[in-house]
């Protein structure tokens, strides 16, 4: 029957055998997760840019629209003038 002092033994001859192989294992995992962190943050950088540039294209959109609300606006004015001094009857 094993000890106390064996079973703490055979732990720790495990522990010293195990760590190097985990460590070694790990490593191309801690790259690829340092790689990955850099990749993330260029996105990031990518993203903030893209939601400018966005904002700025919904401003313009948005004052497009309006322009051409209102451009509409006269124009469907000056026709009701048209049909009335014609004589036409409105819909």
């Amino acid at each position: 029957m094993l000890t106390k002092s064996d079973l703490s033994q055979i732990g720790k001859i495990i522990r010293d055998e195990t760590t190097p192989i985990i460590q070694q294992e790990l490593a191309p995992i801690k790259e690829d997760v340092a790689s990955l962190k850099t990749d993330v943050a260029v996105l990031k950088k990518d993203v903030g840019s893209l939601k400018k540039n966005v904002r700025y294209i919904k401003k313009t959109v948005g004052v497009m629209i309006d322009l051409f609300d209102r451009q509409d606006i006269k124009l469907i004015k000056r026709v009701d003038k048209i049909e009335t001094h014609l004589g036409f009857t409105n819909p």
